[in-house]
């Protein structure tokens, strides 16, 4: 024969359902820590297709993951492009250095 609980409904219920909430936290945060990619950049992008959604200038650009994404701004290694104007003045005409 079971013994009757001395701990009130309302407490059973509400320590089941901290049970379970911890549970699922844990569950997510797990899921959450090997989900991510792991490595260096160039283990996590390399031969990934991205859009170009901008060219700033000869060597700036804007890409995205998939069309819905933020951009992010990268520069091309390498890349001598003169810069095209600021805010303060216009580009250079087409030629002249």
């Amino acid at each position: 024969m079971r013994r009757a609980s001395t701990i009130p409904p309302l407490l059973l219920r509400r320590l089941r359902y901290r049970r379970i909430l911890v549970a699922l936290l844990a569950i997510l945060g797990v899921s959450v820590y090997f989900g991510r990619p792991s490595g260096d950049d160039w283990a996590i992008y390399d031969r990934q297709e991205f859009i170009v959604t901008r060219v700033i200038d000869g060597d700036t650009i804007d890409v995205a993951a998939h069309p819905r994404a933020a951009p992010t701004r990268g520069r091309l290694r390498g890349g001598d492009a003169p810069e095209e104007g600021g805010a303060d003045r216009p580009p250079p005409p087409t030629g002249a250095h």
